[in-house]
């Protein structure tokens, strides 16, 4: 289905009705035990999906509870930096940075989106590599993050959800057309 990614926007905006109101209730010391323990029950739950009764790896994909921990890793993160400046030395930055994206190209090598590999240990490690990431982007000193590469960023950011929306009928719609034959109706 070309609209089967779009479940990822559901899980997104139950994040968004969620988060404000831990915010609201739990001090940082609970709200991080908190979202700790929550990583733990998605990984666990996570595992329940893929190996119980059922096991059905594509359903991990599209529940919540099954993905909070990529939320939640973030949270962590935000608690523990929030108020806080980070400087890391560039060639720790750059050790982090290559280490994020091996371990992206590691999940990306995945044959599957949906297969239980990638469900049980894919996703986690995309969220840990891309918090990598952004802890690295973070820890650069203020003068040197400004200029082009900001701008370029921010950019991406702001067309970030619009590619994210059709990156899969596009890249369906090629593939359909760049090994089908007969797809424009020429062999009829």
């Amino acid at each position: 289905s070309f609209v089967k990614h779009l479940c990822t926007v559901c899980i997104e905006e139950q994040f968004y009705l969620i988060w404000p109101n831990l915010l609201q209730h739990l001090q940082r010391r609970r709200l991080i035990i908190f979202l700790l323990a929550a990583i733990v029950v998605a990984t666990v739950y996570r595992m329940v999906l893929i190996f119980g009764y059922w096991p059905n790896a594509s359903r991990v994909y599209q529940n919540t509870f099954a993905r909070m921990d990529c939320f939640a890793i973030g949270g962590v993160l935000a608690c523990v930096l929030h108020g806080r400046k980070i400087l890391l030395p560039a060639a720790l930055r750059a050790i982090l940075a290559g280490t994020a994206f091996g371990m992206l190209w590691a999940v990306g090598y995945s044959p599957s989106v949906y297969d239980a590999a990638t469900a049980l240990w894919g996703y986690p490690v995309a969220t840990l590599a891309c918090t990598l990431l952004l802890l690295c982007f973070l820890s650069i000193p203020a003068p040197t993050r400004v200029g082009s590469l900001l701008r370029v960023l921010s950019y991406l950011g702001k067309i970030s959800y619009g590619l994210y929306m059709w990156h899969l009928p596009v890249l369906g719609l090629t593939w359909y057309f760049a090994t089908s034959d007969d797809a424009l109706g020429f062999n009829t």
